[in-house]
């Protein structure tokens, strides 16, 4: 997107909109730090993973795109979203729209406040996932049956299910 949003500033306000609800984060690093990160601070992407900030990252990048894509007279009959896509696919479609800015601003840290608490009680797993495509989905579940380390986290569509497997640390 960096390239881009040089040639089309409402791109950037996103990125700036989010940053605005975590300026003062004690996690230290932006949204817009994870999708353009500065020099010397780690591989682009890195923060993607992570679930205190990825989220908020895609959604600002996804509305820009969608912003980019209402500025240049794009107009779409249907939104749909995946995993995190969905909240910006809402948003988008003006499902979930907010006018205040510091409503949407709000919602977002208390979102993140809501994730970092349970986090912090233990409640959330500790894990890797990964997504597994082109193998028949019935011969994945029969294999995972036969295991108690792996599990299946998300059956996506008929060629693509999430196995995780959870740190006991």
């Amino acid at each position: 997107l960096r390239e881009i949003m040089l040639h089309y500033p409402a791109m950037r306000q996103w990125f700036d909109l989010v940053d605005g609800a975590f300026a003062d984060h004690a996690r230290a690093l932006l949204p817009s730090q994870v999708i353009f990160p500065p020099p010397g601070h780690g591989a682009e992407g890195d923060g993607l993973w992570r679930m205190d900030i990825g989220p908020e990252a895609i959604f600002a990048a996804n509305q820009a795109v969608a912003s980019l894509y209402s500025e240049i007279g794009l107009r779409s009959d249907m939104l749909v979203g995946h995993s995190t896509g969905e909240y910006s696919a809402l948003y988008a479609a003006g499902v979930t729209r907010r006018d205040d800015t510091a409503q949407l601003q709000a919602e977002m840290r208390a979102l993140n406040e809501a994730y970092e608490a349970m986090e912090r009680e233990g409640v959330i797993a500790s894990g890797a996932l990964i997504a597994v495509g082109a193998v028949p989905g019935e011969a994945l579940k029969e294999r995972l049956a036969a295991r108690d380390d792996v599990y299946l986290a998300m059956d996506n569509c008929p060629n693509q299910m999430v196995v995780a497997a959870y740190n006991d640390d």
